[in-house]
């Protein structure tokens, strides 16, 4: 049973979360996505490291957490719940649940040169660049794959985002890169 102060000071910060005006955050190194499984249910989310901020279904949430003894009383919104643990199994308002979550992988980061139809694909993450799958002046579409990234020991395709012919390849097979780094240069037309 919760006690009274417990009690107002949830309701403090309900209230308190009810006036503020939150937008919607993207991914930034503040940021970092996970997938979630809860009972079954898959979902994605942002998790701020620094505050605590949830964004799911472009909505941000301030989750205050309040101890008592070996559980915690977890507010969100309008809704708190009473979150346990015993013997290896999580407990949500009294009822086992089954909860995974990892880390998302990062979303392709792409830089379009201002007013120019030139896009360049940077590495989602760092790895080895396994296979080339296209060359100069090649023809692409939306979706095809441009190479293969192994990080992790997990064969990663990376995807063209538009269609456009190759202008440069700035990687070869078997180099290390990082984060970020440039791979291949996407014109949106082709020049002559």
């Amino acid at each position: 049973m919760m006690s009274k102060g417990t009690i107002e000071r949830s309701m403090e910060a309900q209230e308190k979360k009810k006036s503020e005006k939150i937008k919607p955050p993207t991914l930034s190194k503040d940021f970092l996505p996970y997938d979630i499984n809860l009972n079954g249910r898959n979902m994605s989310l942002l998790f701020n490291k620094n505050t605590g901020e949830i964004s799911m279904d472009d909505k941000v949430y301030r989750p205050v957490i309040e101890s008592i003894g070996k559980d915690n009383i977890v507010i969100i919104g309008d809704h708190s719940y009473k979150i346990s643990k015993s013997e290896g199994t999580i407990y949500l308002d009294g009822r086992p649940i089954e909860f995974t979550f990892i880390p998302s992988l990062p979303k392709l980061k792409r830089k379009t040169s201002g007013g120019s139809s030139v896009e360049q694909v940077n590495a989602p993450l760092p790895g080895i660049v396994v296979e080339i799958l296209v060359k100069i002046g090649d023809k692409i579409e939306e979706g095809q794959k441009l190479l293969t990234l192994e990080a992790m020991k997990m064969q990663n395709e990376i995807i063209s985002q538009s269609s456009g012919y190759i202008d440069r390849i700035l990687v070869k097979s078997s180099d290390q890169v990082n984060t970020d780094d440039p791979l291949i240069v996407i014109k949106k037309h082709k020049t002559v």
